[in-house]
């Protein structure tokens, strides 16, 4: 399945979660050539864990991802 998550459109965040069997998904990308920031609605992502894919991004312990310039990342959780 495909959940579309909140919260990042006024960042112009696009993000989403993709669910199969037990295992979950995160995936998200700054649309703007400037950083940005959001909190996803409903998702609380581990920093410690290394995404699966991702570039320009930090997530930070409080569930914020902070993205640079067209950043992204894909991380299980």
């Amino acid at each position: 399945t495909q959940e579309w998550v909140r919260n990042g459109e006024e960042s112009n965040v696009v993000a989403f979660v993709r669910r199969h069997g037990g295992r979950a998904a995160f995936v998200a990308a700054n649309l703007r050539p400037t950083a940005t920031a959001f909190v996803p609605e409903g998702v609380m992502l581990d920093p410690a864990k290394k995404p699966i894919l991702s570039e320009n991004v930090t997530v930070e312990s409080d569930g914020t991802c902070r993205f640079g310039a067209y950043g992204f990342v894909v991380q299980e959780f």
